[in-house]
Order: structure tokens, then C-alpha cells, then sequence
């Protein structure tokens, strides 16, 4: 066997695909409906399964009231399938910039483009916006996305619980995985009205359905694993960005999914919850090892003032296009696999969206971010090994 095959077999995913046989069993079966127990929804809240995030971010942003054409600040540091759940809302979204040091939206903002109608607040890589700090006009509703974190905390309450509404994801590569579902779990009386009946004019996902999205997110969930991932999926993976789409970002249809599913979403939901002093302390490890190299200018993302982070996501910010190529090139020499997060999202942004710029330090961050899983299904260890990569990745990129 070659160097270079053993190489292959050894590389770790580039995201956490967690759908294992228990889940598919799970998926394909009818259950009777019963409600979300335990801490998720938090503070009790009701959610709305539908079949992605963004059909959820449409129901929440429809169950606004908004005027057809209202302006809905975003930050374009963050996933386009956000611009196309505003979009298709019949709303116009408004490319807010971003802090260059936690890679969340700036405090000021919103101030600085304009009056908005709404605002999405992107909660990224595990680390929660500090929402009372943002500088809005009094009554300007706020939507949480919360597809990248579950747990995380602002100044003491959950995330998902300071705006009118949270949307969160279970797509393949998120903290819980279930196939491409989406959850709406909106938190004002007149929102739930009207989500009520949005949601239940929605069509039903099909059984042949349920049972095709069961059975290609057992195929991917396998092929993200060793060696598996390095012989074949990697190719696939390199796509993710950009054509193939291998984690369901061109699904299109917006539809509802039966809430016989919630009691098992609550229970993956629970399952994430006890990996998180694990994974925090692993995230913590990486970060020291990144700042005591303290060379070539790698940074890690930091978490805001006041907030708790999952610490999903090992971000981390490069000097340079440049120095962030070589950094990924060095990453894959050590046998893990990174993602150019949003790399080409300031160009769909202007292309389908109508950016038109101002929004400096996101495009930078666009083009000098890296990430890494903290924790994948086929870790072995504690993060000691992951630790060593990246510690060794940093010296080979300089």
C-alpha cells in the first residue's frame, strides 16, 4: 500500500456527519405523536418541523407580517441559503458587515445601513450573538438562526429565546443531525397564530420521501467516515462549496414534516447536549495551541462578551487568501480535511442578490477563514491528536 492511499484512508471529514444505523431505523418508522421533552425547545417553546432551515426561516420571517419588499438585515458572512429564505419570504435582504474578531454581526451595524424591518441574527460555528447589544430601534423583530448552535448563552438566557423567533437546522454536517430537517419555534402569541396556519397549509412530506432522505443520509453519514471518506468521498467533499452540494443546500421545496418525529429530534437534541463538556474543552485546547504558536498570524475566532459558545466549529482567521491556502494545503498534509467557509458567498451575494458592497471585514473574512470540526464521529481521542495536526499544520504553512 502506497504512502499516499494509507494518507487517504487516514483523513479525517471535514464535518461532523452524525446519522448513524439507530437514526435511519428512527426516520423511516411511524411513531406516535408525542411532544419535545427535556431542555430543548428551550423555555418551553412549540416547534414546527419542516424539511430544511430555510423553509423554517421562511415560515418565521411569513409569521412576521412583514410589507412585501421589507428590508431584513443579514450578514453576508454567513450561509446564501439565508439570502434565499429572505428572498423568497418577499423581503429584500440588507448585507450587514460584521466584527472581524468574532465573526458575528457588528453591534453598530444595523445602524450604519439604514432603517431595517427585521433582522436575522446569525448565531456562528457554536458562538451566539450578543442580541442586546445590537444597536436597533426599538421594536424591530429579531430572528434568531440558530442552526450552529443549540446551548449556547447571551448574558445568561439560552439562545433561541431573545427574538420573536429561532430557527434551527438538522442537516447533515450540523450539531444534530437528522436528514435535512429544519425546526420553527417562534416566541410571541401572534407569531404562533400565524405559524399555526402557515405551517399546516405546508404539504406533508411523503413517506417515499422520508424514507429517501433516510436513506441518503445513511449513505453520506457512511462515506464521512475512515477510510471511506479519503478513498471516495473526498472528491465529493471538495464540491461542497461550490456545484455538487453533497449536504442538500439546492433543496428547494418547502414542505412539513410530521410531528411524530419531534420526540426523537428532542432526543438527538438531548444526545448533542452531554458531547458539549467534551467538546468545549477540545475547542479550548485547539484555541491555546493556535494563540501560543503565535506565529504567521492564525487567529482564533473569539466568543463575545457575555456569551457561552458550543464551541461547534474550530474557526479561525488567516492574514491572507494566501496564507489561508497554504494552511489548508498543510491542514490536508496532516490528514484533516478544512472548509473555506462562504468563500464564494459575497459573489452569489451580488450575483443573485443585489449585494453591492460595505461590507469590508465580512468579504475578508470570506476569503481568510478556515474550519474544522472540533469533534467527529470518528475521533478516537480526547482532541490530543487534532492538537498535534494543527500544531504541526501551522509550522508547515509558514
Amino acid at each position: 500500500m502506497t504512502e499516499a492511499v494509507v494518507a487517504r484512508r487516514r483523513l479525517r471529514p471535514r464535518l461532523p456527519v452524525g446519522f448513524d444505523e439507530g437514526d435511519f431505523l428512527s426516520a423511516i418508522r411511524s411513531h406516535e405523536p408525542r411532544g419535545a421533552t427535556g431542555l430543548w425547545p428551550p423555555e418551553a417553546g412549540r416547534a414546527y418541523l419542516v424539511t430544511s432551515g430555510r423553509a423554517a426561516l421562511w415560515l418565521l420571517l411569513q409569521s412576521l407580517g412583514l410589507r412585501r419588499g421589507a428590508r431584513v438585515g443579514v450578514p453576508l458572512f454567513c450561509c446564501e441559503a439565508v439570502f434565499e429564505a429572505i428572498e423568497r419570504s418577499g423581503c429584500k435582504p440588507v448585507f450587514l458587515d460584521v466584527d472581524p474578531e468574532t465573526f458575528l454581526l457588528s453591534e453598530t451595524a444595523p445602524a450604519r445601513k439604514g432603517p431595517v424591518d427585521a433582522l436575522i441574527a446569525v448565531h456562528l460555528f457554536g458562538n451566539p450573538v450578543n442580541i442586546p447589544r445590537l444597536r436597533l430601534p426599538p421594536g424591530i423583530p429579531v430572528v434568531e438562526d440558530c442552526a450552529h448552535t443549540f446551548f449556547g448563552e447571551i448574558q445568561g438566557r439560552s439562545v433561541g429565546t431573545l427574538g420573536a423567533g429561532a430557527m434551527y437546522s438538522f442537516g447533515l454536517g450540523k450539531p444534530v443531525s437528522l436528514g435535512r430537517l429544519g425546526a420553527a419555534v417562534p416566541r410571541t402569541s401572534e407569531a404562533v397564530v400565524k405559524l399555526d396556519g402557515l405551517h399546516t397549509s405546508l404539504p406533508e412530506e411523503s413517506s417515499r420521501r422520508r424514507v429517501s432522505r433516510a436513506v441518503m443520509s445513511r449513505l453520506v453519514a457512511v462515506l464521512y467516515r475512515q477510510p471511506w471518506y479519503g478513498m471516495f468521498a473526498f472528491k465529493v467533499a471538495q464540491q461542497y462549496e461550490s456545484s455538487m452540494d453533497p449536504m442538500g443546500k439546492e433543496v428547494t421545496s418547502f414542505g412539513s414534516v410530521s410531528s411524530d418525529l419531534m420526540g426523537i429530534v428532542s432526543e438527538k437534541v438531548q444526545k448533542y447536549r452531554k458531547t458539549l463538556p467534551a467538546q468545549r474543552e477540545a475547542w479550548a485546547s485547539l484555541a491555546d495551541t493556535v494563540t501560543d504558536a503565535k506565529r504567521g498570524g492564525i487567529v482564533p475566532q473569539l466568543t463575545p462578551d457575555g456569551c457561552v459558545s458550543d464551541r461547534w466549529l474550530f474557526a479561525v482567521h488567516c492574514p491572507s487568501t494566501q496564507d489561508r491556502d497554504r494552511f489548508v494545503d498543510a491542514l490536508a498534509r496532516e490528514g484533516v480535511d478544512s472548509i473555506k467557509f462562504y468563500d464564494r458567498v459575497p459573489a452569489i451575494a451580488r450575483e443573485r442578490f443585489g449585494y453591492r458592497g460595505g461590507c469590508p471585514s465580512a468579504e475578508d473574512l470570506c476569503k481568510s477563514v478556515v474550519v474544522i470540526p472540533v469533534r467527529v464521529p470518528t475521533d478516537r481521542d480526547g482532541g490530543e491528536e487534532l492538537v498535534g495536526a494543527v500544531l504541526r499544520a501551522i509550522r508547515g504553512a509558514r
